[in-house]
């Protein structure tokens, strides 16, 4: 007795040629876009370090800056918010 009748023939070759086009399409697009575009790394990879102070009463960012660049920092970015 059987209740499922079992295919044992796919005819999935029959479909071959498009999905190689579809995936030779689509590696070539992937390629332009990283060729025209480039990587756009985001700030985990262009380096440095981030660090974040609080103060009680707002800082002298000026100060700040003119201080990090006497200990050797060069161009330091301080921000105040």
């Amino acid at each position: 007795m059987e209740f499922f009748k079992i295919r044992r023939d796919i005819p999935f070759m029959r479909h071959a040629l498009l999905f190689n086009v579809i995936s030779i399409v689509t590696f070539l697009l992937a390629v332009f876009f990283l060729w025209h575009k480039g990587l756009n790394f985001s700030i985990e990879f262009t380096g440095g370090t981030v660090m974040e102070v609080s103060y009680d009463k707002a800082a002298d960012v000026d100060g700040i800056r003119r201080t990090l660049e006497q200990a050797g920092y060069s161009d330091p970015q301080v921000q105040n918010f």
